[in-house]
């Protein structure tokens, strides 16, 4: 099994409105990788991968992740764990609460 860059690139959503990061249709295992570095004390930002159960079905939440800004702490990235894409999938950020942060942000595709 070999892991490579799918997409990548540095996003500030706007707060409160969640933000695709990235679409696929191509089937693989993927993970989203956040860094939360800018995140300040109580800021607290949700990734969520969405895939289909099959083709041509509806998109739905296949896992969620959650990060609180701590303000000091050491460990800012935030990873989902492996979701299993079929055949369409996406990956959504959505900054729920502080000041407006520039996120970098990957996807992985295990192949």
């Amino acid at each position: 099994m070999s892991i490579s860059s799918f997409a990548s690139g540095t996003s500030t959503p706007t707060v409160g409105t969640p933000l695709t990061l990235a679409s696929t249709t191509t089937a693989g295992i993927y993970i989203l990788e956040v860094d939360c570095k800018n995140l300040a004390n109580t800021e607290v930002v949700t990734t969520t991968v969405n895939s289909a159960a099959k083709s041509g079905g509806t998109v739905n939440s296949a896992t969620t992740a959650t990060y609180t800004g701590t303000g000091s702490t050491p460990t800012s990235h935030l990873y989902t764990i492996p979701i299993p894409v079929g055949s369409s999938g996406n990956f959504v950020l959505l900054q729920s609460s502080g000041t407006a942060r520039a996120f970098d942000w990957s996807v992985w595709l295990m192949t």
